[in-house]
């Protein structure tokens, strides 16, 4: 997952809501266990959220990035000499441990001190738990959001954007207002008709020759995507 993450991919996994007590959002602080000296480091914490939908199990899903890696790693020799017990507090294959929130902010406290280069990074880490980014509840309008966001970042993606920071602005309270998922971009300021007016433009000349519609395709990957001109159309309304 470490190789994944630092390669830019993101991760997704399922986990049983009985073993694994997850918040929406969540922070997890990833160990990594020497398996010849049996010592444990503290190599990273990642953002955990939860997505739309469901692994074939039934079992919640939820998409791992956003790391932040600590340089170098962080012994757990080292945080045990700073009075900190976190041994009992490593999560099994079969469960997640949380910490309690004294512990957690004690030790958050002591990585901010001993990585500073890094503290600016964990905080924005940290500040993505308390923003609601997530459009879940199953109505028509917020199933609809959430499709027309999987699109916006399929886009995104093959933009070579990077849609989580995007998407952090992302205001959800919104939800139930909004015409769009677009209108709920805080940090995007829309200009939709003369967005609309100059790309229709030079798509109708693309059009022309390919009919209707035409797609896009990016190198080495499998993604593709369909453009169809519906301003004022009926397939818009």
């Amino acid at each position: 997952m470490a190789d994944l993450l630092s390669a830019g991919y993101e991760v997704s996994d399922s986990f049983s809501s009985d073993d694994w007590g997850l918040e929406r959002k969540e922070i997890f602080l990833i160990v990594e266990t020497d398996p010849t000296k049996k010592l444990k480091t503290l190599i990273g914490a990642v953002f955990v959220e939860r997505m739309h939908g469901t692994g074939g199990t039934r079992k919640p899903k939820y998409r791992i990035s956003r790391p932040v890696f600590f340089k170098p790693s962080v012994q757990f020799v080292d945080i045990e000499q700073a009075k900190l017990d976190v041994t009992k507090s490593v999560s099994e294959p079969t469960g997640g441990a949380r910490l309690t929130v004294e512990l957690w902010n004690s030790l958050i406290a002591y990585l901010r001190s001993a990585r500073p280069d890094q503290e600016k990074q964990l905080d924005a880490l940290i500040l993505l738990v308390e923003k609601d980014t997530q459009l879940l509840g199953g109505t028509n309008r917020l199933n609809r959001l959430a499709e027309q966001r999987d699109a916006v970042g399929m886009v995104l993606d093959m933009a070579g954007i990077d849609r989580m920071d995007i998407f952090k602005e992302v205001d959800a309270a919104k939800a139930e207002g909004a015409d769009d998922f677009l209108d709920l971009l805080t940090n995007y300021r829309r200009q939709e008709r003369s967005l609309i007016e100059h790309d229709e433009q030079w798509l109708q000349a693309m059009l022309k020759d390919a009919g209707e519609e035409v797609v896009f395709s990016a190198s080495g990957s499998s993604a593709k995507v369909s453009v169809r001109i519906t301003d004022k159309e009926p397939l818009e309304r």
